[in-house]
């Protein structure tokens, strides 16, 4: 017999996830769950413990070792997206919940701004070519997801990603296999969710209008791993278009279904690849196959946030005789 659909998120869950995200040896995840699954002030004082104990824990630490009190990084680096490069680290302890009120990040971050050209798009770097709209969008998303939306260079680059970067076909972003890039829809709608002040609806829009398109076409990836660079997937456009407060459609049915289905019994959600950063990474990120916070906090968010409307099946086990 067929189960009943949901009446709350929590319903389409097979179990209770939190304690396992909750878990203190994982201060980035924490800070992030606690604001964007329980609703947590960022300001609350259990956020700010998680969020400062952030950059000493893995992966961040990793990805920030180089990093120096003044910004600077040993040995020095280009300005490229190779492995190496501060744009590409910046952008993974981004993602991965690094504290924005490091010193040493802010100052990094000032200084790729400095030497940035300040005409619209930014983390372009030296060898990358003509600007790609995926670059300017991820370094977008970090940024704003460290505090930095207000800054004239930011706004610069959102509004160069509105109206001036190369547009795919169907009036979305192109990527550099000749299609729409996924990348830069879900990095837009991210980057708004993360800014403060106005929003640029025009901007919401067409990243939205993107992630619909995609979802529609049935095109995009769904090998899950975080962080993410130039590629996006089922879950991460999702868990974008809900943050960024984008209302149900129906025709996301068949992606928060794939969404549903990708939990264990636990309800946890493994990665399905390993990271563009692996190099940097080997010994603490979340590897194939086996359970990643970062993708539980995204599938629950989605499960909490569209599940009722899509009338997903319960999962939730029944409590005995009810």
């Amino acid at each position: 017999m067929t189960s009943a659909a949901v009446s709350s998120g929590w319903e389409a869950l097979a179990a209770d996830p939190l304690p396992w995200l909750l878990d203190d040896e994982r201060p980035n995840l924490v800070a992030r769950v606690l604001v964007d699954l329980i609703g947590r002030p960022p300001t609350s004082p259990a956020v700010v413990r998680a969020r400062g104990g952030a950059n000493a824990a893995e992966p961040v630490a990793s990805l920030l070792a180089p990093l120096q009190p003044d910004g600077t990084w040993v040995p020095a680096a280009g300005g490229g997206w190779g492995a190496e490069e501060p744009a590409a680290r910046i952008v993974a302890a981004a993602q991965l919940g690094a504290d924005p009120g490091d010193p040493r990040l802010q100052a990094a971050v000032t200084a790729w701004l400095d030497g940035e050209r300040t005409d619209g798009p930014v983390a372009v770097g030296a060898g990358c070519g003509e600007p790609g709209a995926w670059r300017t969008a991820r370094a977008v998303e970090a940024l704003c997801a460290l505090g930095w939306a207000r800054h004239l260079g930011i706004q610069e680059a959102l509004a160069w990603l509105e109206e001036a970067a190369p547009s795919s076909s169907d009036g979305g972003w192109s990527d550099d296999r000749g299609g729409e890039c996924a990348a830069t829809a879900a990095a837009v709608l991210s980057a708004l969710a993360s800014s403060d002040g106005p929003r640029r609806t025009r901007l919401w829009e067409r990243a939205l209008a993107s992630a619909n398109r995609l979802h529609g076409a049935g095109g995009v990836d769904d090998i899950w791993a975080v962080p993410r660079f130039d590629r996006s997937d089922v879950l991460e456009l999702l868990w974008c278009a809900a943050r960024a407060g984008a209302p149900w459609n129906p025709e996301w049915r068949s992606a928060i279904e794939a969404v549903q289905d990708g939990q264990d019994g636990t309800a946890r959600w493994s990665a399905r690849g390993d990271p563009p950063l692996e190099v940097l990474l080997t010994g603490c990120h979340e590897r194939t196959g086996e359970p990643s916070g970062w993708l539980t906090l995204e599938a629950v968010g989605v499960l909490l946030r569209y599940a009722p409307d899509a009338r997903l099946q319960r999962r939730f086990p029944e409590r005995p005789g009810s």
